[in-house]
């Protein structure tokens, strides 16, 4: 399989710039705020704009840390179409969701074995702009026991991951495609799509992970 991506260096100093650590700043040790969480979110277009990693590392562990914001509908796409991380074309002319909820992720990769094993936990419920999409506040964290699991092995930088935990007493199935994105696998993004669809409750939802070391 070949793939291409283009490098920008003004989305990796604006990913730099969000601080040390996977994630920035407390991202992916299980202690972010909500509005830590909110603005890491932002980190989604930067990696997409790195463009996914063209070659896997042959070797070695990488740890990334980041957030995961899950809704019933968190795109609108107008008439135009959204390329999700699996490749599929989404159109999605609807207004977004009003309430959702966003929690901490924390992804482990084994380039040597293929293993891609990862946890979201700290969730909070969110508000959010049905027209804009923006998150605008936090309606509360959820249990602390609440967690997602997600497990997947790439053995190219687009994979699928399969999820399983409990959200605000809602059982998480299904799978999210998950791909990895900029030079050297530097992050992780991960998108409930169409096609590798994830559910909360029975119900399917979207999903948006984004994460990085």
């Amino acid at each position: 399989m070949s793939m291409r991506f283009v490098i920008s260096s003004s989305a990796l100093i604006a990913l730099s710039a969000c601080g040390g650590g996977a994630g920035g700043p407390g991202i992916g040790d299980g202690d972010a705020t909500f509005d830590e969480l909110v603005a890491d979110q932002g980190n989604f277009a930067l990696l997409e704009a790195l463009g996914k990693t063209g070659i896997l590392p042959g070797a070695g562990t990488a740890t990334y840390g980041g957030s995961m914001l899950i809704a019933e509908d968190l795109y609108n796409t107008g008439a135009g179409f959204r390329t999700m991380v699996d490749g599929t074309l989404f159109n999605d002319p609807d207004g977004f969701s009003t309430t959702g909820y966003i929690g901490e992720a924390s992804i482990t990769a084994d380039f040597g074995t293929g293993d891609v094993d990862g946890t979201v936990t700290n969730f909070y419920g969110a508000n959010i702009d049905g027209v804009t999409g923006a998150l605008t506040s936090s309606a509360g964290a959820t249990a602390p026991t609440d967690m997602i699991t997600l497990d997947g092995t790439a053995a190219t930088p687009h994979f699928v991951a399969t999820a399983a935990g409990t959200v605000d007493t809602l059982a998480v199935g299904g799978v999210i495609a998950m791909g990895f994105y900029g030079p050297g696998a530097f992050g992780v993004l991960g998108e409930s799509t169409p096609v590798n669809r994830m559910t909360l409750g029975g119900v399917d939802v979207d999903a948006r992970l984004t994460a990085r070391q």
